[in-house]
This record gives structure tokens, sequence and C-alpha cells, in this order.
């Protein structure tokens, strides 16, 4: 088994989270510091996710600032991280084979850089983009299209991100929105106009299915599939709606 050992603020000294494994009794069997892949550190602002990936890796989540998460996957045997990736909410597949994630989004930032966009690792998945940078961490490869004085078609994602049990799609819903700053130049203030809730099912290779929910105020839904084709979609406390594929 393993758990993260977490703690507060001793006096003036920070005392940082540590990764702990046991045996079925109960006996410790390695305790690690939670590195990051990126600079070698440990985690110092909190897991927020901890999950096994096979006999030899774990993945964690560290909350970095309230725009970015840093999901480190880490081995057992080697005790050091072996992959990185930036963004979040972070996914694994059933199988295990493939992350899925939401790229990097400034939070105090304007609405025209904060469109949502789905990565698969290193790779965009959606929305599909005619000249596709990858999820790139420093150059965003999804941004609105200016049009008159607003930008439209910006993306918020207003669900989990739930995987198809056979690992070649991932489900969740969009909220399509344009935003009308006071002035083309505008970093503050404006009008948000919501166009659409979208289901949209992103398979591994190919093109996104996507369908129109009905419109209402702003909500966040939570998916559940119930079979291979079926997928249930339920908005705050009321009855899911039922979709089949």
């Amino acid at each position: 088994m393993a758990y993260v050992e977490s703690c507060g603020n001793v006096g003036t000294a920070v005392c940082t989270p540590k990764l702990v494994f046991r045996d079925l009794r109960g006996n410790e069997l390695y305790r690690f510091l939670p590195l990051m892949r990126s600079d070698g550190r440990p985690c110092l602002g909190g897991i927020l996710q901890f999950e096994w990936m096979d006999r030899d890796r774990v993945g964690f989540s560290c909350h970095m600032n309230p725009s970015l998460s840093e999901y480190s996957v880490m081995s057992i045997a080697k005790a050091a991280p072996i992959a990185d990736f930036f963004g979040g909410p972070f996914q694994w597949s059933p199988d295990k084979k493939n992350l899925a994630y939401g790229g990097p989004v400034i939070h105090f930032a304007p609405e025209s850089v904060k469109s949502f966009y789905l990565c698969l690792g290193d790779r965009l998945l959606y929305p599909a983009m005619k000249s596709e940078k990858g999820c790139n961490r420093i150059e965003r490869p999804n941004m609105p299209e200016l049009k008159g004085s607003g930008y439209i078609g910006i993306r918020g994602l207003n669900s989990n991100l739930a995987w198809r049990p056979d690992s070649r799609a991932i489900a969740f819903v969009e909220r399509v929105y344009d935003w009308l700053p006071p002035t083309p130049s505008a970093l503050n203030g404006g009008d948000e106009v919501t166009r659409a809730y979208n289901l949209v099912i992103a398979p591994l290779t190919g093109p996104a299915f996507r369908t129109a929910l009905t419109k209402s105020d702003p909500a966040y839904f939570k998916l559940s599939w119930t079979g291979q084709f079926t997928l249930e979609v339920q908005k705050d406390q009321q009855l899911p709606q039922v979709f089949r594929f």
C-alpha cells in the first residue's frame, strides 16, 4: 500500500509531504520525497492526486499555483521522477497507457487566452487544429478567433474527464462562449455570451463527436460510462441523461 504523509508548517520550518510505502503487515518499505521532474525540487504546494501506475511506477499531481499543476510519474526503483506533464485536471486511461489532461490556462488572464484544450501526453487531442503545435508549455496551441470587437469560440471544461472502458475515447462537456471586451485591447471587464454546452467524445484517432446539450445556466456535469457505448450525463443533482453511441 502507499499513501501521502502530509503535514503543515512546524514553527518556521516547512514540512514537506512524503510518499510512504508499506507492506500488508504495515511495515514501512520506502519513504520518498515527491520530487518534481521539472526542477528536481520536492512538491511544496500540496499533492492533489496520488495513484499506482504499475508495480514500479506511481503518479502524483502537485499544486504549483492557481493556474498550474504538475503531474509527475515516479519510478519506485529509481526513487526519481521519469515523466512530467503540466495543466490539469489529469485522468489516466483504464489501461494506464495514456494520460489525458487540460493544457495550462492562466488563471488571472483575459478570457481571450483562457480557452480549454485537451492533451494526450504531449499531443494535442482536442480541438483539432489545422496546424498542430502540440501541448507546448510555452506557446499555446489553441487561441480563440478575434472577429470584429470580440473573441469567438472560447472553450471551457464543465465536467470531469471520463474515459471509455476500452481506453479508446474520452468524454467531457465543453462550454463554448464569446467574450466581448469593452475595447479590443482591454485585458479586464467585458461580457460573456454562452453559445452552447456540448458533449464531446474524443477518440484517440480520428475526429471528435459533438452533440449539443440543453442550454442552461452555468452548470457542472458529471459523466459516467455504464457500458462500452452507454454514457450517463448528470447536471448538478438532476436525473442523468443517457446517451448511446
